[in-house]
Order: C-alpha cells, then structure tokens, then sequence
C-alpha cells in the first residue's frame, strides 16, 4: 500500500513538471527565470554618509603583512557613503560577496592591494621575472603562483574591514558591519542565488552603473566563467 502512494506521488511530481516545463519554456528544476538586478533596498535618499574613520594605522599593526590592501580598503571605505539597512523592510543589507565585487572593480583595489598567498613565492617570482627581464630572454609571461579563491579574498576583505570599523571608527556605526541577524531575506534571490547569502547590517550606495557591474561580476562567478569567455565576451 505504501509502495503504490509512493509511486502514484512520483508520477504527481513527474507529471507537474512536464506542465511547468511546457508552460514556462524551460525546466524549472534546472533553470531559473531572473531579472539581472539585486533586489532595491528602497528609497534612501538623504540617510546616505561616510563613515567617520580615523586615519590608517601606520607601522606595527594586525594587517602589516597585507599593507597595501588595508590601505586600499581604509581608502575605499572613508571613501563611499553607507546607511543603516531598514529593519523593517522586505531586503537585507548589502551582502559581503557584492561589497567585495564593487570594491574590486571600481579600481579601489590598486596594484599594492592584489591578494598575496604565499610572500615567499611571490618574491621568488619576482625576482625570476628580473633575471629573465636582464638577460633579454624570451619565454611565457606570468608565473606559477597559487591564485586566491574567491572565500579566501572575501575572508581576509571581512576581517580588514571589521578592524578599521573596531578600532578605527566611530561608534555610532560599530554594529553597521556586522552580521544582517534576518538569513530568511534573499537580496541576490533575483540574480536565482537562493542560499544564505551573508550580508551586513547596512547598504553601500551605488550608481545604477555599478550596481549593473557588480551584478554581472556576480552571474560570471555563478556560472563559473573562465578567462578565455570573459575574453570572448569582450571582442
């Protein structure tokens, strides 16, 4: 008996997704409808500021070993107008993955902030690519660096930032940057991110344009683009 309510539930399932699949185009199991944009976090205007934040930290501190990035995000920062994210409202907070996103692409992030994972073999590199530079040698550019992953770079950006706002900046936005408590509320939902996405209890302003970029970065880091389609993509 069991077995037969089983496989007539089977055949239910099977049969609704034969009609969705007709109805809508496309199989719904696989693929998800969006509208390219992050969901608006309402209107804003006038609540937007920057943050009061002291000036870098300079000689001995937590993120010495990385200094040219903490200055970059100190900079891009005290730089950008932030506001409380409403409590009330049907959006979270900016998430951490669309933060990262403008900050790398609006070239806040220069050439001394570039996510080093190994010192040691990075300046073994460097100093193999000044050799070859001085005897005139030919050869493949680029080296055989271990690149970060992408939760390696948000991991370490995370950590900077909750310094600065810890020990650099004023009080009144302390807990702007930590985690947004409302996991139910999915701000990438339209981009068909659907999991737990984390965010902070604040948004970032942005330009339509940068909001555009920042949605793109996203879908390509979704669907995995390598460099060769982003290359494609580009001619």
């Amino acid at each position: 008996m069991v077995a037969t309510v089983l496989l007539a539930e089977k055949e239910a399932r099977t049969k609704r997704l034969m009609i969705q699949k007709a109805v809508s185009g496309h199989d719904v199991s696989k693929w998800l409808k969006t509208k390219a944009e992050i969901r608006n976090e309402g209107d804003k205007d006038g609540q937007y500021a920057k943050l009061k934040i002291a000036r870098p930290v300079r000689g001995q501190h937590r993120f010495k070993y990385c200094d040219g990035l903490y200055l970059d995000i100190h900079k891009f920062m005290k730089e950008r107008e932030w506001a409380a994210v409403d409590q009330e409202g049907d959006t979270s907070g900016t998430t951490w993955l669309e933060i990262f996103a403008l900050f790398d692409t609006t070239g806040a992030r220069t050439e001394r902030g570039q996510h080093v994972k190994d010192e040691a073999a990075a300046k073994r590199a460097y100093e193999r690519e000044k050799r070859k530079q001085a005897s005139k040698k030919r050869g493949i550019k680029g080296s055989a660096i271990v690149k970060p992953t992408l939760d390696e770079e948000i991991k370490r950006f995370k950590s900077i930032i909750r310094h600065i706002t810890k020990h650099e900046g004023g009080s009144e936005h302390a807990g702007w940057f930590e985690m947004e408590k409302r996991a139910h509320l999915r701000r990438l939902g339209t981009l068909g991110i659907v999991g737990n996405q984390p965010a902070i209890n604040a948004t970032i302003k942005m330009t339509e344009d940068e909001k555009k970029n920042v949605a793109r970065c996203i879908f390509e880091q979704k669907l995995g683009t390598d460099g060769k389609s982003l290359k494609k993509s580009t001619t």
